[in-house]
């Protein structure tokens, strides 16, 4: 019976800082099916002067050598989780970068049959985000039949996760005939994530003792796990000009197919003096680390469709992507080592309770985008996008593990600016702009009402949280 106890009180641990929000989205890069003003992310034939695009077909129209260079000169970032450790207790992280996006060399083959090839560099830095609270104040929080009167609380919580991921990919396009392109795509990934929870709630006891130190309760728990994942995703792409006008074109991608993978966990959860009632007192010490443990990372497959409408000022173009599903799978799963402290070797081994797990609804994304032509040397770009969450977490098996990310709400993002048109080069300079929130986030602790009943973590309630983003973008090509 008490053995049953300590893994439910274990999974209720896990259920609560499983109350997490995630940064579960596919859109978020501003290379993509819809980044209309980055150079070449289109999937639909737009006359651009870029030199990467995302479509592979498209490789075809470019009919000189260049080379391209597109950063975020610099991006401001803010994510806040209002009142998330409890009133007045927010959850923020705010932090600048200087990051390049995409560096690309095109090389225009003329063999029997010509074709155009490109190599490229697309670094993506998915989230930075490291947040805290701390609370100390004396107020009820024990139980008045062993502890009477106001205690001394003090809480501690701590979250982070800092993701970057890095494409080397190699297209190549060509004319099938005069109205038709097609293309491939070979993406080798690497993604590395750090994933920081720490938290501790302590409260003194009024046990009436005024000799020697005083008599604690403490709920602590510590989770730090760094993953490493290199997959790689091919990609076939077509374009169709159906006129001078009219342009269509669609891609394929398949899923992110693993090549390795690597991670490392060092996990504490420890209960002192934690009066559960009817004379039931619970003392806890579960403690692990575990090295070279193998890592997954799952992309599914999607496909893309995009129709562009060119015009005597300009061009129209219009952009859906679908992503496929994703069963619940484990990045991380730990080996079969003792974790609870005790000397009953039957139960002390509960791997579920470290696992980080991952899993995907089906979503669909759109784009639109608009350019016009202020004169021959100067073109105008606007484009919006849809960036919505494949979290849902109705589709979990059960409440126990990890959850790795920090944004799980639907986000917005706004590209504009303008390209300057010159006899070698292209220079494009403009603002990215994203904006997303909710207002059913739900609290991973509340230092308002910590108790017995809740294990010190506070009865936890919905609350709400928003991104927001902006960046100065900018892309040179240079015509070889």
């Amino acid at each position: 019976m008490f053995q049953k106890l300590i893994i439910n009180v274990l999974f209720l641990l896990g259920y609560l800082y499983n109350a997490k929000a995630q940064d579960a989205s596919y859109w978020a890069s501003g290379y993509g099916a819809a980044g209309f003003f980055t150079p070449g992310a289109v999937i639909a034939n737009n006359h651009d002067s870029g030199v990467l695009y995302f479509n592979p077909a498209l490789l075809a129209y470019d009919k000189r050598n260049a080379a391209s260079i597109s950063g975020t000169v610099y991006q401001w970032q803010s994510v806040l989780i209002n009142n998330g450790a409890g009133t007045g207790h927010h959850l923020m992280s705010a932090n600048e970068s200087i990051v390049p996006l995409i560096a690309s060399n095109t090389i225009r083959l003329k063999t029997k049959i010509p074709f155009t090839l490109v190599y490229a560099l697309v670094h993506t830095p998915v989230i930075n985000f490291q947040s805290s609270q701390y609370k100390n104040s004396s107020f009820d929080v024990l139980d008045n039949s062993y502890s009477p009167g106001p205690e001394n609380f003090i809480g501690q919580y701590s979250l982070g996760s800092n993701v970057r991921q890095t494409t080397a990919l190699v297209s190549a396009g060509l004319k099938l005939n005069p109205k038709l392109a097609g293309g491939i795509s070979i993406e080798a990934q690497i993604r590395n994530q750090n994933y920081l929870l720490n938290y501790s709630s302590q409260s003194i006891i009024n046990d009436g003792n005024m000799i020697g130190f005083p008599k604690f309760t403490t709920v602590a728990e510590y989770y730090l796990a760094r993953t490493m994942h290199a997959g790689i995703k091919l990609k076939a792409g077509i374009s169709y000009d159906i006129s001078d006008a009219h342009h269509i074109g669609a891609i394929i991608s398949s899923p992110l197919m693993h090549a390795a993978g690597k991670s490392n966990i060092i996990a504490n959860s420890e209960i002192s003096n934690l009066n559960l009632g009817d004379g039931v007192e619970l003392n806890l010490l579960a403690n692990t680390r575990q090295n070279k443990l193998k890592s997954k990372w799952k992309m599914p497959f999607s496909i893309a469709a995009g129709y562009i409408y060119h015009h005597r000022k300009g061009e129209v173009y219009i952009v859906a992507e679908y992503f496929g599903r994703l069963k619940e799978y484990n990045i991380i799963t730990p080996c079969k080592e003792q974790f609870i402290r005790t000397d009953s070797s039957d139960w002390s081994v509960t791997t579920n309770l470290l696992r980080m797990k991952d899993v995907r609804k089906p979503i669909v994304n759109a784009g639109i985008g608009m350019s016009w032509f202020f004169k021959e040397t100067l073109t105008g770009f606007l484009s919006l996008r849809t960036d919505f969450t494949y979290a849902d977490r109705t589709l979990y098996s059960d409440t126990d593990g990890y959850l790795p990310n920090i944004t799980e709400w639907n986000n917005y993002h706004c590209q504009i600016g303008v390209n300057t048109k010159r006899k070698r080069f292209n220079l494009r300079t403009g603002i990215l702009l994203t904006y997303g929130g909710t207002r059913q986030m739900m609290q991973g602790i509340n230092f308002d009402d910590p108790n017995e009943s809740n294990l010190l973590l506070g009865n936890t309630g919905k609350t709400r949280a928003s991104l927001f983003s902006a960046g100065i973008m900018v892309s040179y090509i240079h015509n070889l």
